[in-house]
């Protein structure tokens, strides 16, 4: 007999053995139901299980006036009622957990958030499209994508125009002054 065919045979034994045990609990459980049932029908004033007192067959439901509508009961708020025609008017209490968050406007990015904390050596492609895309440097030319390369080359003549532009304007506000 093969590993294959023995552990089959087991199997077929172990769930075998499981349905005869579920089988003879079933049944078991059933005689028992059944014949609490039939002492039950026989004669109800001798099972164990009953009060030998008389319980009321049917209870009478106590007659409960009109229930106001809770949509229109003023609302009450730390001991005061408010009239419910101030319910509009009310402000909304927020409570503030945490401090309101910074927001950077991710659809157009500031160049110089874009640029904070970054080498331009070592810039990875989307990083450096990114920061062409806020320079106004072409990213496509005849319908095919840079290279980093290239666009690490662009990026850098740009700020090292814009800065040179800043020095001019910054000059010439000193002299005129």
């Amino acid at each position: 007999m093969s590993t294959q065919e023995l552990l089959t045979f087991l199997f077929n034994a172990i769930s075998l053995g499981f349905i005869t045990i579920a089988s003879i609990d079933f049944g078991t459980r059933l005689v028992v139901a059944y014949k609490q049932v039939s002492i039950a029908l026989d004669s109800p004033l001798t099972n164990p299980q009953q009060p030998s007192g008389q319980l009321p067959l049917t209870a009478k439901p106590e007659e409960l006036g009109q229930l106001p509508d809770p949509w229109l009961l003023p609302l009450q708020d730390k001991g005061r009622i408010v009239p419910s025609t101030n319910l509009a008017q009310r402000e909304q209490k927020h409570l503030r957990l945490l401090p309101p968050a910074k927001t950077i406007n991710v659809s157009n990015p500031d160049l110089k958030d874009l640029l904070r904390g970054v080498d331009l050596n070592k810039l990875k492609l989307r990083q450096a499209r990114k920061i062409a895309k806020a320079l106004g440097i072409a990213q496509k030319v005849n319908g095919r994508d840079q290279k980093l390369a290239f666009l690490v080359s662009q990026i850098k003549i740009k700020l090292q125009q814009a800065k040179a532009e800043i020095v001019e304007v910054v000059s010439q506000e000193l002299i005129a002054c």
